[in-house]
């Protein structure tokens, strides 16, 4: 929904308290230059050098734009999930064969399957792709040329995040793995609805609250638990700023120490 390069944010803009109409606009960090860039309504926002990337929600394609608005390109017809851009190569699941593994370059060119399995969570991490198969909720890895596949892990995961040599998972609590699989332990005893690192803290919303979830950070080991912020939806988190939507689809933005809370736009 958010993404920052240099002093600007790119992000998805509701433009009725609905949701009904979404817009993709830029705005500087200061709040200045509020700038409407396309009538699409973007996720998986990616900014890469000149260009932004995104899923189109409505018919679910791959996107490119430049970063001033022009030069709008549709780069598949595949419908695509949980698209990451590493380099000169886009990555996803395409939601057009079953959720497999595709990669294709940015500029629309050299469209390839890596793997047969269906995968969620992409995580590229040099030559390693590092996902979650919802058939059976396991962890797998293979490298980026269809090579090396292998299961990582039994465990039961929803959303993974890999950071250094540990793989962070949830399963209603938060938990930790090494990449090989071994070390595997719990880090938090709170119900995790969502979560994000940064900055070497994890940031995880609990839906303790009524209305609303309560926001966390820990260390990466689990310590020093520290209370954030009540929030309703954690969007992203940068090192310098956390977006959430509090109410009626609009985003806010709060320093990961809790304080500053104030609209993007």
């Amino acid at each position: 929904m958010v993404a920052e390069q240099d002093d600007w944010v790119y992000y998805k803009r509701y433009t009725s308290p609905s949701g009904t109409y979404v817009n993709l606009y830029k705005i500087r960090k200061d709040g200045s230059q509020d700038t409407w860039l396309s009538n699409d309504n973007p996720t998986y926002i990616n900014v890469l050098g000149n260009f932004i990337y995104y899923r189109e929600q409505n018919s679910l394609n791959l996107y490119r734009i430049s970063i001033d608005g022009s030069g709008r390109t549709a780069l598949t017809n595949d419908r695509v999930n949980y698209i990451t851009v590493i380099g000169d190569w886009i990555y996803y699941s395409n939601e057009s064969d079953g959720g497999k593994i595709y990669k294709i370059k940015t500029d629309g060119t050299n469209r390839t399957k890596v793997s047969d399995d269906r995968a969620h969570s992409l995580n590229i991490i040099g030559d390693w792709i590092y996902y979650r198969n919802p058939d059976d909720f396991s962890v797998y890895k293979i490298r980026t040329d269809g090579t090396g596949w292998s299961k990582i892990s039994d465990n039961r995961t929803n959303n993974i995040t890999v950071v250094g040599d540990w793989i962070y998972y949830s399963f209603d609590k938060l938990y930790r793995m090494k990449t090989d699989g071994t070390n595997n332990m719990q880090i938090t005893n709170d119900n995790v609805s969502n979560y994000n690192i940064s900055n070497g803290w994890i940031y995880y919303q609990t839906s303790q609250a009524a209305g609303g979830g309560i926001l966390y950070k820990t260390k990466l080991d689990g310590t020093e638990r520290i209370f954030v912020h009540i929030l309703t939806v954690l969007t992203n988190i940068f090192p310098d700023w956390i977006y959430y939507i509090p109410r009626e689809n609009i985003i806010y933005k709060i320093r990961p120490d809790g304080t500053e809370n104030q609209r993007l736009y």
